[in-house]
């Protein structure tokens, strides 16, 4: 974005932190949200809606987490097969 302006912004530390926290916590709630999704998948409960499954231990849907992931494309991070996972 800040390359699109001409703004000269230098995103590294950005990149960094999100990274960090990509690792840290973004893809452990990922993790998690997609093994409760298989385990209801394999009970046959198909009335529950992806988007409406939610992590107990920390109240995130995957909605969130697919924003959180698309923040990471916007900062040029490769979160390409997270997303993919989640689709």
């Amino acid at each position: 974005m800040g390359n699109r302006l001409s703004l000269g912004l230098c995103l590294d530390r950005s990149q960094e932190l999100y990274f960090d926290s990509m690792h840290s916590q973004i893809v452990p709630l990922c993790l998690g949200g997609l093994q409760r999704q298989a385990a209801l998948m394999t009970e046959n409960r198909d009335h529950l809606a992806d988007d409406a499954i939610v992590d107990s231990d920390s109240g995130w849907d995957l909605s969130v987490i697919r924003q959180l992931l698309e923040l990471g494309q916007t900062l040029a991070v490769d979160v390409e097969c997270w997303l993919n996972q989640l689709s």
